[in-house]
């Protein structure tokens, strides 16, 4: 059996923590968007040996790992989910389409493009609007985003261990943004 990583568990229960669409009157769709496809690198010939003569690679990337619709609020999510062990998290394990990809959907009304970071280590997740982490990036000086800057900025989603997979407690997220969302406010967090 496949050991599942800790970044896709925590996406998967992130995921699973929010209302389903089956008996609950605030349905909210969830859509995963496809991991990228694998690199082939230069690899030599099986038969000669040799090494063909350019790398050739074909990466599909993604701006995020999830939209996910409020119909409640009519408020659409884009989440990058970052899982890391330690007390920050490195700008390079963030992709530049998805800074840049996450940034073009911030002045869209409605839309709330935003990264989740879950600090494996001291068992704490946050939700940080894009713009508050291009600020960051771009005038802190360091090359992370550091857990006391998360603790200042970001909205804490409390997670509860069950037996051996976390639940989180999504919703008051989801209610707070949706509600500025909903009144127009371009920057609700």
């Amino acid at each position: 059996m496949k050991k599942i990583s800790p970044g896709k568990a925590f996406e998967y229960d992130f995921i699973h923590s929010l209302p389903t669409p089956r008996g609950n009157i605030r349905p909210m769709f969830v859509n995963r968007y496809k991991d990228g496809t694998g690199n082939w690198n230069n690899m030599p010939c099986p038969k000669c040996g040799t090494m063909p003569p350019k790398v050739t690679r074909f990466q599909h990337s993604n701006i995020a790992d999830f939209e996910i619709y409020d119909s409640k609020y009519r408020a659409l999510y884009i989440l990058e989910m970052k899982s890391h062990a330690g007390k920050s998290i490195p700008y390079d394990a963030i992709r530049k389409s998805q800074y840049e990809g996450l940034h073009a959907a911030f002045p869209v009304p409605g839309v709330y493009p935003a990264m989740v970071f879950n600090m494996r280590d001291v068992n704490e997740t946050y939700i940080i609007h894009i713009h508050r982490i291009l600020q960051w990036k771009n005038t802190s000086g360091i090359k992370s985003f550091p857990l006391k800057w998360m603790r200042e900025v970001g909205f804490r989603i409390h997670g509860f261990m069950k037996v051996s997979r976390f639940t989180y407690e999504v919703m008051p997220f989801f209610d707070a943004t949706g509600k500025r969302l909903l009144a127009g406010f371009e920057n609700p967090l």
